[in-house]
């Protein structure tokens, strides 16, 4: 098992995190998962995230392990009726694990600090979604307490969502 950390992202981080998506978008694409394939999220998402504070890398040692957001609203969420409640929430997005990573217990890490932020900023409840077809993430959320809501709309795609009260 490893020893992970997690921080904010850096400027100096830009390029690793790309990587990782890149990498992680491929992965995605090997398993028939369409997600991601439109090239989000590229250069741009990763600098603007990371100057915003809404980027957060996973630290094994010297090495990123894992990279994702977390904002406190968010508006493909926000006009969507599926949820339990109106209370505030944190949302995570653009989970990606460094390829050397997967296996070792990195998203369900991820899971926990996000839970750990949430609850600092008040949140009542953690909320993620992904693509039907992304079977791993699927299974991680299920078996860490998330309950499926149903299908929204993110960026014009469909998306599964998921909650989890706090």
């Amino acid at each position: 098992m490893n020893d992970f950390t997690v921080r904010r992202a850096q400027p100096a981080d830009e390029k690793q995190i790309n990587d990782i998506f890149s990498a992680a978008r491929a992965f995605m694409s090997s398993l028939g998962n369409p997600q991601w394939q439109d090239g989000h999220p590229d250069e741009e998402f990763v600098r603007s995230a990371t100057g915003r504070g809404e980027l957060f890398v996973v630290c094994s040692g010297c090495k990123i392990a894992a990279v994702f957001s977390a904002v406190e609203r968010d508006i493909y969420y926000d006009g969507a009726d599926i949820w339990s409640g109106d209370g505030n929430y944190l949302a995570v997005h653009t989970v990606a694990v460094n390829s050397e990573f997967r296996g070792c217990g990195c998203a369900r890490f991820i899971l926990s600090c996000a839970e750990q932020r949430a609850r600092s900023v008040g949140a009542v409840s953690l909320r993620l979604d992904t693509h039907e077809l992304n079977a791993p993430m699927r299974n991680l959320l299920t078996s860490s307490g998330f309950v499926c809501r149903g299908q929204i709309s993110v960026r014009s795609q469909p998306r599964i969502a998921y909650e989890k009260q706090l």
